[in-house]
């Protein structure tokens, strides 16, 4: 810990993991989970695809326009601190790592253009998922990642009735 001028001390923890990283851009904002486990990760941005398909509906039932997202997945060591001063209340981590870049590339790509589909996942998470959701995937060439538009099928079959 280390003292500033007005005598608070400074708090910096640092911790280092190897996880899957997944960014999401919503409405203008970045959501990521840090996760051990490729499957759990793949099923949280199935959950959420289908939700962005639920508010479209109701979106679109108030002529509201509709929202697209890009959900990037990438695989790595990474870095977080978590940095505040004692007694401040301020406690926020930052994310720090190639995986964060990564992800976040990779969610730029999402829907970007006609042949860009939602999800794009890194090289390292698709060698990691299990065979039936490796088949959810394709090889997008231009991006040299994998993408598809994978969904919840329970929540997709409350689309398909409200649509």
């Amino acid at each position: 810990m280390n003292s500033n001028s007005n005598g608070r001390l400074r708090v910096l923890r640092l911790v280092i993991t190897r996880c899957f990283f997944q960014l999401q851009l919503v409405y203008r904002a970045v959501w990521c989970t840090p996760c051990q486990d490729s499957l759990t990760v793949f099923l949280i941005a199935a959950t959420v695809s289908s939700l962005v398909d639920i508010l479209n509906i109701k979106y679109r039932k108030r002529n509201y326009s509709e929202r697209t997202i890009g959900i990037g997945f990438d695989y790595g060591d990474l870095l977080y601190i978590k940095a505040g001063y004692k007694g401040s209340g301020i406690n926020d981590v930052v994310w720090l790592g190639k995986v964060v870049s990564g992800a976040a590339k990779l969610c730029s790509y999402g829907n970007r253009s006609f042949g860009d589909s939602e999800m794009m996942v890194s090289k390292d998470v698709y060698n990691n998922l299990n065979e039936h959701n490796q088949s959810l995937l394709s090889w997008n060439s231009s991006r040299e990642c994998y993408h598809g538009c994978v969904i919840n099928s329970e929540m997709k079959t409350w689309v398909d009735k409200n649509s």
